[in-house]
């Protein structure tokens, strides 16, 4: 099944049909093949005979061919040896094969060469005769890139003349790959290639290219579609914001933060240098849900990311879902497999400048200095998105993000505005905290660095939660404006996939910083317009 499942994609493809069967119940038969002038006849031949009623058909060809090694393909793709050295002319030789067998069939050339002959060979025609088998009509009309028999079958008579005339007025109408090497040959010549029409097989392969990627990646297009309908129903569903703020029973404060929203994107275009574009000016209402979450996983002895290949974006170390059940089966598959895990609910994304991304209603609850971060973070990812290099894209994002929320706070509120110190005096807790995770990741790499082959999985999951034991309890010697840190882990243990998170994030944010205040005197328009000329984006 599957071998003729194969033939008749590689006719379809090179735009060729099969036509004509040998009747049922024909067990014994000679097939008569012509014309004969090219090596491509044996090729197509190939492939048209398992979709042809041809039980047990056969070609010949000489013996040290099946005993060299690659007599399994000669036998595999139909041939049956005969042995010239035996005291039996050719004819006898096949006669007896085909009295040793219930049901055989053979295949010949009668032409015998692919060259200009004068004649035909009667040898097949004998073999017919001794044999008592009918005469199968087999071609290969390259006129009309047709292939098969023909459903009427020939009995030789003894009378060779009488019944060559019936085979000649058979294959007249026929027309061979090179029509002056055949006996009978029509004077035609086809106007495109013999394979197929060049547009029509360029289609073709493209269908095939696209189906044998689906089938391939079948995972991977099935949550490709997965998310692209829960983006999809996100932005069909938002509304411009003018509809918030006109609805007289919409909140005033909550109008305040959209309000907010447009200063920000304004500022960031204006000061800050990211793209132009029509990002969040419309808006999706949550209804307090969460509606988009992350899994990051690791190796459970070293800090090496699992990464999934996806198309244009490249290779991404996490994997987001809109479907809670398959996030949770993701992870789930995950942990089985023996891989750290983390998930994690996502407050915002971007579509890297594709699509305009609508504000998240839960958004709106969220501080000023974190509000003017989470939107110029996403901006910067719809400005500047390198393939291949998800940790540059976050930690530069990360960088501008801060930054620029920093500055905007400055230039709306003012230095001593509750807004500005607020989201001032909230960054050295973070900042201590990320700096203290990032130091101990190399501690924790140190450690997976001598664990060796020897070692049982017990051993090193011993030695590895001693340590993260100690990075716990480091968190009490440090000091921290905001209480919360000192309760951080109360909820959960943290594994590899969290360590990797703060270098997925943070561990080259203070490179950016360095630059953009020594090389650019900490111009961001400058220096954006450094980076995008220096590492164009992927879109």
């Amino acid at each position: 099944m599957l071998i003729r499942i194969i033939c008749r994609f590689f006719l379809w493809l090179f735009g060729w049909k099969v036509k004509g069967k040998v009747p049922d119940g024909t067990n014994k038969y000679l097939v008569v093949v012509m014309p004969h002038t090219s090596t491509w006849d044996f090729i197509v031949g190939i492939m048209i005979r398992p979709l042809l009623n041809m039980p047990e058909c056969h070609y010949l060809a000489k013996k040290s061919l099946f005993d060299s090694k690659l007599g399994f393909l000669f036998y595999w793709l139909g041939g049956t040896p005969v042995d010239r050295s035996r005291n039996m002319g050719l004819v006898d030789q096949v006669v007896e094969k085909y009295e040793e067998r219930e049901r055989f069939g053979i295949a010949v050339t009668p032409e015998g060469t692919r060259a200009l002959v004068p004649t035909l060979k009667t040898g097949f025609y004998h073999i017919a005769l001794k044999a008592n088998v009918p005469l199968v009509l087999g071609y290969f009309d390259f006129k009309t890139r047709t292939g098969g028999v023909s459903e009427e079958l020939i009995y030789p008579t003894g009378d060779y003349e009488a019944d060559l005339k019936k085979i000649k007025a058979f294959y007249q109408t026929i027309g061979a790959k090179h029509p002056e090497k055949f006996l009978w040959h029509q004077n035609w010549k086809s106007k495109i290639p013999w394979f197929a029409n060049p547009f029509k097989f360029t289609l073709k392969l493209l269908l095939v290219f696209i189906l044998s990627y689906l089938l391939i990646n079948f995972k991977l297009v099935h949550y490709g579609l997965k998310q692209g309908y829960g983006q999809l129903e996100i932005l069909v569903k938002a509304k411009p914001i003018e509809n918030f703020l006109a609805d007289p029973n919409y909140p005033d404060s909550l109008k305040q933060r959209i309000n907010l929203v447009q200063e920000i994107r304004q500022y960031a275009f204006d000061s800050v240098g990211l793209d132009q574009s029509n990002s969040y000016t419309k808006m999706y209402d949550q209804k307090g849900k969460p509606i988009l979450w992350v899994v990051t996983a690791c190796k459970p002895f070293a800090l090496k990311n699992k990464v999934w290949d996806f198309p244009v974006l490249g290779r991404v170390s996490y994997k987001g879902f809109f479907d809670s059940l398959a996030l949770k089966k993701e992870a789930k598959a995950l942990k089985e497999e023996g891989w750290d895990t983390r998930v994690r609910q996502v407050n915002a994304w971007s579509t890297l400048g594709i699509l305009n991304d609508p504000i998240l209603s839960n958004m709106l609850y969220r501080s000023e200095g974190y509000l003017a971060e989470v939107i110029i973070h996403e901006l910067t990812h719809g400005t500047l998105f390198i393939k291949d290099n998800l940790q540059y894209n976050e930690n530069l994002a990360n960088f501008v993000g801060e930054e620029g929320a920093k500055r905007f706070l400055l230039h709306k509120y003012g230095m001593d505005s509750p807004e500005y110190k607020n989201y001032q005096q909230s960054q050295p807790d973070y900042e201590q905290f990320a700096n203290y995770t990032l130091n101990f990741t190399k501690t924790l790499d140190s450690l997976y660095n001598t664990f060796d082959e020897q070692m049982t999985y017990k051993e090193k999951s011993t030695l590895k939660n001693k340590y993260i034991e100690r990075y716990i309890q480091g968190i009490d010697s440090l000091e921290f404006t905001n209480p919360r840190y000192y309760g951080y882990f109360k909820n959960f243990h943290p594994n590899n996939a969290f360590f990797m998170a703060f270098v997925r994030y943070r561990a080259s944010k203070n490179q950016f910083r360095e630059q953009f205040e020594n090389e650019f005197e900490s111009n961001f328009v400058d220096y954006i317009t450094y980076l995008k000329d220096t590492y164009p984006s992927i879109f």
